[in-house]
């Protein structure tokens, strides 16, 4: 908890399960953490899981137990988390609201994220790709920046060197596991080592996977924000294969 001198910013998250949007909202709750004069609140809404895969477990403590935004000096806003205000609140709020943009959907007429577009905020891209969409809607009320996204190499996982025994392919197929399935059975024909990865595993058994691979086949969504595991594997030195997507 802050000082009265330090102005809270306030975060919110629906965890079910994790991906790349969580961890990014991680890294700017610690960067808020970091800066001087602020500090982080964040609220999990109902049915949020607690295991190690939630990157605020050992913050588990400490999250807030009801969401006030009228009481922060800053909200911080991604994905839906627009849903969570009262819609005066979303229209016309007085205290500033920062939205973190990470995918190209939110200038997708069909998508909810449109309609907040109009809601005023200041709003960070995380890919030029992203920027330029969401400002050829005209729809967006409120300053725009891009931020590239990056990725934390500390800790031992990128760091260690290779495993002598690394496998000479791992197919990450998370969101295009019946591709996967084809693409593991065609290679298994050939001789070599292979390992197909469908289920959601915790992040630091993932990256273990793709330090030990030689190569990696990454099958993403036809479009995505910025696409992290592919970047991971490159950082630990893994040969990659992705093909090029929207985002």
């Amino acid at each position: 908890m802050g000082s009265r001198e330090e102005r809270a910013v306030l975060f919110h998250r629906k965890f079910r399960e994790f991906h790349g949007g969580h961890l990014k909202i991680w890294d700017y709750y610690n960067h808020v953490e970091s800066a001087q004069g602020f500090y982080s609140q964040i609220f999990f809404s109902k049915g949020t899981i607690w295991d190690d895969s939630n990157p605020w477990i050992k913050l588990k403590n400490q999250v807030m137990f009801s969401y006030e935004p009228e009481r922060a000096d800053i909200l911080f806003m991604g994905g839906r988390d627009w849903l969570q205000l009262d819609p005066s609140l979303r229209e016309n709020s007085e205290i500033p609201i920062i939205n973190l943009i990470q995918n190209v959907r939110h200038a997708r007429k069909d998508k909810p994220h449109y309609t907040f577009l109009a809601h005023r905020a200041i709003r960070i891209c995380t890919t030029p790709e992203i920027e330029a969409s969401i400002r050829a809607t005209g729809k967006v009320n409120g300053p725009v920046f891009m931020i590239h996204l990056g990725i934390d190499f500390s800790g031992p996982i990128f760091e260690d060197v290779r495993d002598p025994e690394s496998i000479d392919l791992v197919i990450s197929a998370l969101k295009q596991p019946d591709l996967g399935h084809e693409l593991f059975h065609d290679v298994s024909k050939f001789d070599f080592t292979v390992e197909l990865l469908t289920d959601l595993l915790p992040r630091d058994r993932y990256l273990e996977k793709l330090r030990r691979a030689k190569n990696a086949v990454f099958l993403p969504n036809k479009e995505e924000g910025i696409y992290l595991p592919a970047l991971e594997a490159m950082a630990l030195g893994t040969f990659v294969i992705c093909p090029d997507v929207v985002g």
